[in-house]
């Protein structure tokens, strides 16, 4: 790298050293593996009545909501809200759907064990 640097500029009489590249590139990597990991954790917000939807999922399951997967819930939620057009653009993906409802899971067993 410091080969490229020196042919790159002949002129320049005050280059990095070997440890300051080496720096610098590390900083590279990890800036890159920091904007990755914050666009993974960035959540599409569910429309509010498909959210609805999942939350009465759960109200209806009552106590057997661990019965509850989120890929059946995910398919009953297309079947609901599919026309013959097809889906609404705003319709939540897949993922997002059933991360959410997984974590509604997680606050509703939480509430019944208090209960």
């Amino acid at each position: 790298m410091l080969e490229f640097i020196k042919a790159k500029y002949p002129d320049r009489y005050t280059l990095p050293g070997e440890i300051e590249i080496k720096q610098e590139i590390g900083s590279l990597f990890l800036k890159r593996k920091m904007e990755k990991t914050r666009k993974n954790k960035t959540r599409k917000p569910i429309p509010k009545p498909y959210l609805d939807k999942l939350r009465k999922y759960l109200e209806k399951a009552g106590r057997d909501y661990a019965e509850l997967k989120p890929k059946d819930v995910f398919a009953k939620l297309i079947s609901q809200f599919s026309s013959a057009e097809g889906l609404q653009s705003d319709f939540p993906d897949e993922k997002t759907v059933k991360a959410r409802f997984s974590g509604l899971k997680t606050i509703h067993k939480t509430a019944w064990s208090v209960t």
